[in-house]
Parts: structure tokens; C-alpha cells; sequence
């Protein structure tokens, strides 16, 4: 799991914050402490509301064969089963060698919708084509 945007920011801007604080007196570094534990409080909070995997159903459709020269996908469905915040979702394909390197796709999943990616699949040659990971 990594760190929102929001989490992010609330570190930085308390940095330059007790910086100001302790150079305008040194008796007021204990409040740079509560500030480290005031945004510790909230970035676990943010974590706690990121849904789990266990929480999220995923489906997956896939061609049964491929053709040189003709383009299929992949089709992934993922939704989310509680109430949780929006999250971003990016795909990154490991695609076999007989397959074309697909580039990046991304989504916002939000609570009671679906979010659907269509993976374009385009063979490169004959042969067995894997998909080793999504």
C-alpha cells in the first residue's frame, strides 16, 4: 500500500512548519511533536479507510484463441463491495513474448460502480500467448 497524495502533503507541510516553530523560540518544539502524532493519527485514519483486497471482486474474461494479425482484449471488471473512498487503479502488464507490450491503464473505482479495462491483446507471432501477470 503506498501513501495518498493527502498523506504525502500533510508530512511536507509540517516540516517547514517545526523548522518556523523551533527558530522562533526553542521552547516550542514540543509542538512539532504533536504535530508528528497528530498527522500520524490522521494518515492512519486514511489508511483505515482504504478498502482491503479482500473487499474488492474481481472478474476476468479472456479470448479462448488468438489470430496474428487480428486484436482481442482482456476484459477486467473490479468493484468494490463496501463503502470506501475513491482509489486509483493502474494496470501494468506482463505479457508473454509473442504478445505486443500494452502501455499503461488507468481508473477511478468509486463505491457502487464498476470499473471496466478493456486490455488490448495483439499476438506477434505464432505460438502459446501468456499473460503472466496483471
Amino acid at each position: 500500500m503506498r501513501p495518498t497524495l493527502r498523506a504525502f502533503a500533510l508530512f511536507a507541510a509540517g516540516i517547514p512548519l517545526s523548522l518556523a516553530l523551533i527558530m522562533v523560540d526553542e521552547a516550542l518544539w514540543p509542538f512539532s511533536l504533536g504535530y508528528l502524532a497528530f498527522a500520524t493519527v490522521v494518515t492512519g485514519f486514511d489508511a483505515l479507510r482504504a478498502p482491503s483486497f479482500r473487499n474488492l471482486e474481481l472478474s476476468v474474461e479472456s479470448p479462448a484463441t488468438l489470430y496474428v494479425g487480428e486484436k482481442d482484449s482482456l476484459q477486467i471488471v473490479l468493484s468494490g463491495a463496501i463503502n470506501h473512498p475513491p482509489i486509483g487503479i493502474d494496470t501494468i502488464s506482463d505479457l508473454g513474448p509473442n504478445l505486443v507490450s500494452m502501455p499503461h491503464i488507468s481508473g477511478i473505482l468509486r463505491f457502487g460502480e464498476n470499473l471496466e479495462f478493456d486490455i488490448p491483446l495483439v499476438p506477434k507471432q505464432r505460438g502459446l500467448a501468456e499473460i503472466n501477470q496483471i
